[in-house]
């Protein structure tokens, strides 16, 4: 621009401009300049001005914003509390309706499901009585609950906290209890035909007379538990922890307990007949007259458990382990000992006619007194073995068992018969 149509600065212009007319100097100044400007110049000028104009419009209306904002923030609250003294309305509704005293059903199952999604805790509720057939309580807390006679046929109760729970008489046919806690339950006289129990905790539980028919087990605790007199008829134990239980006078009869743990277990008069129990620990656990008629032991760690007196006709023992097991006075015929661990196991009195012996480990083993009448005693180890007074035991039979050559052992045989002159094999 030619310097002559260059227009004045600001100070020019107010030196120019008579002192009257100062007031009118901006107005002027800018005429001025806008003057000079080319069309880049009016639209930057036109977007600063919006902005300008937004940013006052915005600084003028935050005031009435800010208390619009509270205003909405305040109902929000006032509907928030509204809505919680409803819930909490309705949840003491439902709570009246589950402890309602009346027997049977009377909204209870819909009271106590919307309770256990709300995870109200319903620990100690009152439910004698109640007819809860089918019911969703998973998760539910319902420790030391009272569910004396309650009917919970087919309940859904996976991961129930039933700790303490007196369930006397509970009906829980086909109920699902996987992974439920049931430990120092009271389950006397309970009816859990069929129930799923899988890895469920029954430790400590009283399940005295209780049906347990066909239920599954499988991975269950029932670490001291009392299942004196209860009905385990086809039931699924595989993999349980039953050591330490009571199992006086129990029915397990074609019950699965493979790889179960029953060390120390009272299996008094227990009626395990054609029970599976290989690859079970039967360790130190008593069995006082038990029935084992046509049940499979095999593989089954029976060390220094109670067999005395028991009738063990034809059970098959081959490579169970009865080191230090107590078999005195029991009943063997024709028991099946191939490969057993037999080394200090008290045969005494016992009656082992036609029973087999093949390959089993005998050192240490007693047999006096015991009935050997057509036993197969083929490779057997004799080594410490004492056959002192031992009954129809013939030098054909000893002459098929071995020795483990060059060790220190004192083989005792009743008069007239001499050791073996087969070696064993050294293990």
């Amino acid at each position: 621009m030619p310097e002559h149509n260059r227009p004045p600065s600001w100070i020019e212009a107010c030196k120019r401009t008579p002192m009257l007319l100062q007031a009118f100097v901006p107005v002027v100044w800018a005429w001025g300049q806008m003057a000079t400007w080319g069309p880049s110049e009016w639209v930057r000028s036109a977007m600063i001005g919006v902005v300008v104009i937004a940013a006052v419009a915005f600084l003028f209306d935050l005031p009435d914003r800010r208390a619009d904002r509270a205003a909405r923030a305040g109902e929000r609250i006032v509907r928030a509390e509204e809505r919680q003294a409803q819930a909490q309305e309705r949840l003491a509704h439902m709570w009246n309706l589950a402890t309602d005293p009346r027997p049977g059903n009377s909204g209870k199952i819909l009271a106590l499901q919307v309770l256990n999604q709300q995870r109200a805790k319903l620990d100690g509720i009152a439910l004698s009585g109640a007819y809860l057939r089918g019911i969703d309580l998973s998760n539910a807390q319902l420790a030391k609950a009272d569910l004396w006679a309650t009917d919970l046929t087919r309940a859904n109760l996976t991961r129930a906290n039933l700790r303490e729970a007196a369930m006397v008489g509970a009906v829980l046919t086909g109920a699902d209890l996987n992974r439920a806690d049931l430990s120092r339950a009271d389950l006397k006289d309970a009816n859990l035909a069929a129930a799923n129990l899988r890895v469920a905790n029954l430790n400590r539980a009283d399940l005295t007379r209780a049906d347990l028919r066909e239920a599954d087990l499988t991975w269950a605790l029932l670490i001291g538990a009392n299942l004196t007199k209860a009905s385990l008829i086809e039931v699924q134990l595989s993999g349980a922890n039953l050591s330490g239980a009571n199992l006086t006078d129990t029915i397990l009869r074609n019950a699965d307990l493979t790889g179960a743990d029953l060390y120390r277990a009272n299996l008094t008069r227990a009626d395990l007949r054609y029970a599976t129990l290989r690859d079970t620990d039967l360790s130190e656990a008593q069995f006082f007259r038990p029935n084992l008629s046509g049940a499979n032991l095999t593989d089954t760690v029976l060390r220094d458990a109670d067999l005395s007196g028991a009738d063990l006709f034809r059970i098959n023992f081959s490579r169970a382990d009865l080191s230090g097991a107590s078999l005195r006075d029991s009943d063997l015929t024709e028991a099946q000992f191939y490969r057993a661990n037999l080394n200090g196991t008290d045969f005494t009195g016992a009656n082992l006619t036609r029973a087999r012996f093949i390959k089993g480990a005998l050192d240490g083993a007693r047999l006096s007194g015991a009935n050997l009448a057509s036993v197969n005693l083929s490779k057997a180890n004799l080594g410490n073995t004492d056959f002192s007074g031992a009954r129809n035991l013939t030098q054909a039979q000893i002459d098929r068992a071995c020795v483990v050559p060059d060790r220190k052992s004192v083989l005792k045989l009743p008069v007239g018969l001499t050791p073996p002159k087969k070696t064993c094999r050294a293990k």
